[in-house]
């Protein structure tokens, strides 16, 4: 059986030698664990590792797993309802997942009361699949002004998800839409430098796309048989 440390190890020599291939350097490439199904000894074998950031997405474990994560930062990655953004803003580093301006402004809300500026990436439906959240490709442009004119709120950069079935060309062609938007909303938008994209199946096509942030959760924590 493969452990975290194997995983771990296999990824991050799988991202070198992407970004390599690419012309890219992979120290501007952060991995982001998913520790969703993870338990505390995974998540303090990773940590002891190196792994300096890691990626929650029900706001509930969240809270309760808070005092795992106090040596590194913890990002929020799931779909985030507003009644529950007072749960993730105290905790959160980054928040991946905002689809909509009035979650925006919710948690510009809970920010403010808190005292700090909370990171967001704002989620695209790059792939404009009916059952996925995010903002629509054509309506960023009208409302990302308003995002950024909100005090208790810094948006940083864009996160989407490939669809489960696509190849890997499909896959790349998304991820580039992603990576051609955020350089056009940086014109007018100088925060909006970062791309919260790809998994533990489509990292890979992510780093080859420009992706800074990668959010891989099976990949590292799920043991394997190995052949």
């Amino acid at each position: 059986m493969s452990t975290v440390a194997e995983n771990i190890k296999k990824v991050q020599a799988k991202i070198r030698e992407a970004a390599i291939d690419c012309g890219r350097n992979a120290d501007e490439i952060q991995i982001i664990a998913i520790s969703k199904y993870a338990d505390k000894k995974q998540v303090a074998e990773a940590i002891k590792l190196g792994v300096s950031m890691f990626g929650e997405s029900r706001p509930q474990q969240l809270e309760q797993r808070a005092e795992w994560f106090e040596s590194v930062e913890i990002d929020f990655v799931g779909h985030l309802q507003r009644n529950k953004v007072k749960k993730v803003v105290p905790l959160a580093e980054r928040i991946h997942s905002v689809d909509s301006l009035r979650l925006a402004e919710e948690i510009d809300k809970e920010a403010s009361k808190v005292g700090k500026t909370q990171k967001i990436f704002l989620q695209i439906n790059i792939s404009e699949e009916e059952q996925k959240f995010g903002f629509q490709q054509d309506e960023v442009p009208k409302i990302i002004g308003e995002i950024d004119s909100l005090i208790g709120v810094e948006p940083i950069g864009l996160m989407a998800m490939a669809p489960q079935f696509a190849t890997k060309e499909e896959t790349k062609k998304i991820f580039l839409q992603l990576a051609t938007m955020r350089d056009n909303l940086r014109k007018n938008t100088p925060s909006i430098k970062f791309l919260s994209m790809g998994m533990s199946g489509d990292y890979i096509q992510a780093v080859e796309s420009g992706a800074t942030h990668l959010r891989i959760g099976s990949a590292i924590f799920r043991q394997r048989e190995e052949n």
